[in-house]
């Protein structure tokens, strides 16, 4: 598809939408957290770990949604090479 911006395939298509439907979920979790944080007046989760592992499930979410997640390949050779 041409647009003023340059062309878009099926996939670029797909994959922006998929982003940004996570990315709006992501948000609102995001924004609970914040809110979790305000009502406990930061007494719980001092590292601040929640949005940590939100952000890794989003990033690992949009990866396998996308099927962009990488694949190890040879890992029997790496196993033998790091005996």
């Amino acid at each position: 598809f041409d647009t003023k911006f340059g062309a878009l395939n099926p996939y670029a298509i797909y994959y922006g939408l998929t982003s940004i439907v996570l990315g709006l979920v992501w948000f609102v979790a995001l924004s609970t957290a914040q809110l979790f944080y305000f009502v406990t007046r930061n007494r719980f989760d001092k590292k601040r770990r929640i949005p940590v592992f939100l952000s890794h499930v989003w990033g690992t979410l949009l990866l396998r949604m996308t099927r962009n997640f990488p694949v190890m390949e040879n890992r029997d050779v790496l196993l033998d090479f790091y005996k």
